[in-house]
């Protein structure tokens, strides 16, 4: 190598040296923030550390909820185990059952189911259909009137021993037109009323010994004649249920009414004059014993045209009275 490049070589290899070997210029200091900058970054940073501090916090009182959440749990079901475990332990006995008290049977629910299914009402008219009687249905009729004259029946109070003859009357006259059916009227029965059919309470009886011997003779009560059923078109409707002691003004002043209304009770022709149900004659001493006491008791129980046809009348035209079968 030439001297020239030597030495050239020599000076660049101690200037690298020096360079490598020499400490770097120290840096310059950063200047302080301004004032209120630096309030500022305290401040957030202030309100940083405040809410973690408030989440740290919450979270411990969610975490000692769950505990005790928990807690109460476990104690809630240790005690409902304790409460099966008594129960399988203790024969525990049977609740008391309660049976709510039953409505007395009526003394008449047999004579009013035979009622209900046999008795109808046909223009104004309950009939009465005998010739579908079962013998079955029969026989509980029988039983019925049985019962009913095994009582002593003049022992009751009034209107119950009111109702009950009325009810034994018209129960025997159904059952004397099933024994003697077919047949048009009852009048076609040999003494159907006079001849003793009963033994009521051990005494013998007819059914004129029940209505004019009995009820007649002891009740002064015009009404009678519209609770006791002949078994034909011209009497008094058939009360399609029993008579009842409870009920029986209110049933009497009914029938009274029902009857006068009708056209078989009272009739007014287009000239005005009054037709009456022969009832009314036959039986006249109970109804103020003369035509104008007729038409007097008649005058309390009718209404509209007819009441006002009864208060211009001064006498009954005619009695008159249909004798057939009230069959339906």
């Amino acid at each position: 190598m030439p001297y020239k490049l030597k030495l050239l070589a020599a000076a660049l290899s101690s200037a690298m040296l020096m360079a490598c070997s020499s400490e770097p210029a120290p840096l310059e200091a950063t200047p302080p923030a301004p004032a209120h900058v630096q309030a500022n970054l305290d401040t957030a940073k202030n309100a940083m550390l405040e809410k973690k501090a408030i989440a740290a916090a919450q979270a411990e009182r969610d975490t000692q909820a769950a505990r005790e959440a928990e807690a109460a749990r476990d104690a809630q079901e240790q005690a409902y185990l304790q409460d099966v475990q008594a129960q399988q332990q203790v024969q525990v006995a049977p609740a008391p059952t309660y049976e709510a008290p039953r409505a007395p049977i009526s003394p008449n629910a047999v004579f009013n189911d035979f009622l209900a299914k046999y008795v109808s009402e046909v223009n104004g008219i309950n009939l009465v259909a005998y010739d579908k009687v079962t013998p079955a249905d029969r026989a509980a009729l029988n039983g019925y009137i049985q019962k009913l004259s095994a009582m002593n029946i003049e022992a009751l109070p009034r209107d119950a021993e009111m109702a009950t003859w009325f009810n034994l009357y018209n129960a025997k006259t159904i059952e004397l037109i099933l024994e003697n059916y077919p047949t048009k009227s009852i009048r076609k029965i040999s003494t159907p009323w006079k001849k003793d059919r009963l033994l009521v309470n051990g005494k013998k009886m007819s059914l004129d010994d029940i209505e004019h011997g009995t009820v007649r003779k002891k009740f002064n009560e015009p009404r009678v004649h519209f609770a006791f059923n002949c078994a034909s078109i011209g009497c008094p409707n058939l009360k399609i249920t029993a008579w009842e002691a409870a009920s029986l003004e209110a049933d009497l002043a009914q029938a009274a009414a029902d009857f006068t209304a009708s056209e078989r009770g009272v009739h007014v022709r287009e000239n005005g004059e009054i037709v009456v149900s022969s009832i009314f004659k036959w039986y006249k001493n109970d109804f103020g014993g003369s035509e104008a006491g007729i038409l007097s008791y008649l005058r309390s129980y009718a209404t509209g045209p007819k009441k006002a046809a009864l208060e211009a009348a001064k006498d009954i035209k005619k009695f008159e009275y249909d004798w057939h079968l009230n069959i339906r």
